[in-house]
């Protein structure tokens, strides 16, 4: 997954420098879970450096998360033409992009992008499912259940607001079965 400084995907420690001013690689980059970038050409990089080692589509997290230390699902990740930038260099290669994305800023931000798929989407609204709809995007959502411990109070918080969110974006789903496909 490509994701943002501070991003979902980010797991630096809170004091460590981004590899852009001089930091070392994240936990989850050097794990090839995630590449932390910044700014178009750095998205351009990250996309193509996935593309050339086989990936057979682009996922970028264009909100936070739950199990990520800072951001949460609410906030808005990548600026339009960041997102734009991989789904350029995804589209060259003859692919898409899918994005992990709650909330409703972001899940329009990308499909305005060119994004193709939208992940998650528990925090979404009817009017946005329409939109997807309307646009020929995929939602690919799923069951979250509560977390417990080994979770911080931050990461459980995080996944409530999900959770809370779920029933509805399952409903809009099932009732609007001609709007929209859902994935399981």
């Amino acid at each position: 997954m490509i994701t943002q400084t501070s991003g979902h995907g980010d797991f630096s420690a809170p004091e460590a420098l981004p590899r852009s001013l001089g930091g070392p690689l994240s936990i989850g980059e050097q794990l090839r879970i995630s590449s932390v970038v910044d700014g178009r050409a750095q998205v351009l990089t990250a996309t193509r450096f996935n593309l050339r080692n086989g990936a057979t589509q682009i996922k970028l997290a264009t909100s936070g998360g739950v199990s990520s230390p800072a951001a949460t699902p609410t906030v808005h990740e990548f600026t339009s033409d960041e997102i734009k930038a991989a789904v350029e260099a995804a589209s060259d290669f003859g692919t898409y992009v899918s994005v992990h994305a709650y909330n409703i800023e972001s899940a329009r931000r990308s499909v305005e992008a060119g994004v193709k798929v939208i992940e998650h989407g528990q925090l979404l609204d009817e009017a946005t499912v329409k939109y997807l709809k309307n646009k020929n995007v995929w939602l690919s959502t799923q069951n979250f259940e509560e977390f417990s411990a080994p979770y911080t109070s931050f990461q459980i918080h995080k996944e409530h607001q999900v959770v809370m969110g779920e029933g509805n974006v399952f409903k809009m789903g099932v009732t609007k079965q001609r709007q929209i496909s859902l994935r399981y």
